[in-house]
């Protein structure tokens, strides 16, 4: 009996009943395997987990021990946590390798006699190591949150903010929309809030107040801020936020005026070479650009709350941040040659570069422009489309370049060049200019204080 399932127990042979000598099939066995083993994925689905690294090899087992030199090992399994913290060793011995196993059994006794020793070292070790940074994007401690819950309150504020954009100049704003969505049927409403941010004041429109017979109803000044084809807004698939809005209203493209000035972050990035999908979201953006975390809590993300009035502080929150993180992310790549196109004659030598692999998917090493720029090396011609590079990081080693000497059948892989650093011949097309660390914004290092959230009122507006 396995659980609240009951099966015939195997019978003799000489016996009339029961399975006798019959052997059962793949599939009844599969079936009883299935059974047995429910519950208890159900449970482990249930379990909390923290981060794994999981590494099954076949190489470093030839190098943990030889005996006659025949490796003693098939097989090497690991598994560590995020701190690099052994979870399990499971090493798989040959068979006829029957000596080791006085060695395991000693290994085992090892690791009983002096387990507490170990772990206690390794605790002390840690008392003089400066933790590593909060790698979590939070919002700057001097940012502010205003919370507009009137029509005086947004036509006052957005009409002071227009007034100061020049005519012929555009203005770039990010922009961001949430709606509520029922976590049972996963049906979406309407849009609920409006957010944006062009510095440290995050001003956050509630919409719900302004549905009036099914339409959304804008006050006069937001109507003509998303209208304003000279301010730019800035998100990540902000086209179709824009015009979700649009239709919210009840507006149509033929009869109405459209909501322009939309520009998607999704492709600046494909653009700038750091993604090579225009539909990259919010938060592989942030890793990629900001190498910070955005925190998305599902139970904020899917919520019915977002139609409250007023907001909760948390739904707040998570809406501020990812107006901030819009804003950040596009400074960051408006504000670098980041995956610019290397221009032959026109980038300067020195320039740190990437190279991409032939189908600029991925990148496959990192480098320089080199100073010298010969017109042959190694038996290549330096034309217009090639120039020397000097490799000082391979990424990928086993990745074929393209560029090699007229005599070679293949494409030479990266690691026959052997260790970096090195020079190599590449295309110009297959090199993106990268940045330098330095010049990204600098982010808040560790959780900042709470913000305040500012929900202004008719008597705070008067004033």
């Amino acid at each position: 009996m396995f659980g609240r399932h009951h099966f015939e127990p195997l019978s003799l042979s000489n016996e009339s009943k029961g399975y006798a000598c019959y052997l059962p099939s793949v599939r009844v066995l599969r079936d009883f395997y299935l059974r047995f083993i429910g519950p208890f994925q159900d449970h482990t689905a249930i379990l909390s987990a923290r981060v794994v690294q999981v590494d099954h090899s076949l190489k470093v087992s030839k190098h943990l021990g030889k005996l006659n030199s025949v490796p003693n090992l098939a097989a090497f399994h690991a598994s560590v946590k995020e701190h690099c913290e052994s979870q399990f060793l499971v090493m798989i011995m040959r068979k006829f390798q029957r000596k080791i196993i006085a060695m395991l059994g000693a290994f085992l006794n090892f690791l009983e006699t002096y387990r507490q020793r170990l772990v206690k070292a390794s605790n002390d070790n840690r008392n003089d190591i400066d933790p590593e940074p909060d790698p979590t994007l939070v919002l700057p401690s001097d940012s502010a949150i205003h919370v507009l819950s009137s029509v005086q309150q947004v036509n006052a504020r957005l009409k002071y903010i227009m007034n100061k954009i020049p005519g012929d100049k555009e203005f770039y704003v990010a922009i961001d929309t949430e709606w509520a969505v029922d976590p049972h049927t996963r049906i979406a409403g309407p849009t609920a809030l409006l957010s944006m941010t062009f510095g440290r004041e995050i001003i956050l429109i509630p919409l719900v107040k302004y549905y009036r017979g099914g339409k959304l109803h804008l006050p006069r000044m937001l109507l003509a801020f998303l209208r304003a084809p000279n301010i730019r807004k800035v998100g990540v698939r902000v086209s179709a936020d824009i015009l979700r809005l649009f239709r919210d209203c009840g507006f149509t493209l033929e009869n109405d005026a459209p909501f322009s000035g939309a520009l998607n972050l999704g492709i600046i990035a494909k653009e700038a070479g750091i993604s090579t999908s225009a539909g990259i979201g919010l938060f592989e953006l942030c890793i990629r650009v900001l190498g910070r975390f955005l925190p998305k809590d599902p139970g904020i993300t899917i919520s019915t709350e977002w139609e409250l009035d007023p907001l909760p502080d948390e739904h707040i929150r998570y809406a501020a941040l990812d107006a901030y993180a819009t804003w950040a992310v596009f400074k960051a790549i408006s504000t670098l040659t980041i995956g610019k196109r290397v221009e032959k004659n026109k980038t300067p030598p020195g320039t740190r570069i990437s190279l991409l692999s032939t189908d600029y998917s991925d990148i496959i090493a990192f480098g320089q422009i080199s100073l010298d720029q010969p017109s042959e090396h190694g038996g290549i011609n330096i034309s217009k489309s090639r120039i020397l590079v000097n490799i000082s990081e391979v990424v990928q080693p086993e990745h074929r370049v393209s560029v090699n000497p007229p005599s070679a059948v293949q494409p030479e892989i990266l690691s026959s060049f052997g260790p970096a650093p090195f020079t190599l011949v590449c295309q110009v097309r297959h090199l993106r200019v990268r940045a330098h660390i330095s010049d990204l914004p600098l982010m808040p290092q560790s959780a900042s204080p709470p913000t305040k959230i500012k929900k202004l009122n008719q008597a705070s507006e008067k004033q």
